[in-house]
């Protein structure tokens, strides 16, 4: 089963609901971390009507000749393929690989740029095991 604990992520409650129960996102870069987050916990085949979208990890954790490379590839490729707004950013990632007990562990760091803001670009810490 896989396993996800996220570090440096924003809240759920970055996104509020209007008086209309509509969704109210603060920002841009909040939303496409809680997009990641939602993309990284489900598992390709989760979703009824689109059994592509989600993620499948335990490819690389049992691969021995899985590189960071690959991982990050992976990561970066699912990013703009399954969330809505990964397309507006710059995003990055680099990734580490570290012996478990029972299977290796994979820390990946996403580092997500908005192109059309000044600001420094933010970083976000998955581990998957």
């Amino acid at each position: 089963m896989k396993q996800l604990d996220i570090n440096e992520l924003v809240s759920p409650s970055d996104i509020a609901m209007d008086d209309t129960g509509g969704a109210v996102v603060n920002d841009r870069i909040s939303f496409l971390l809680q997009e990641i987050g939602m993309l990284f916990d489900t598992s390709r085949g989760e979703v009824l009507g689109d059994e592509r979208f989600g993620t499948d990890f335990e490819q690389f954790i049992w691969d021995l000749n899985a590189s960071n490379t690959d991982i990050s590839s992976y990561v970066v490729n699912a990013i703009y393929g399954y969330t809505t707004t990964g397309g507006l950013f710059d995003i990055g990632a680099e990734t580490t690989i570290s012996p478990g007990t029972d299977s290796d562990v994979i820390i990946v760091k996403i580092t997500i740029t908005d192109p059309e803001s000044d600001s420094r670009p933010v970083n976000a810490i998955y581990r998957i095991s």
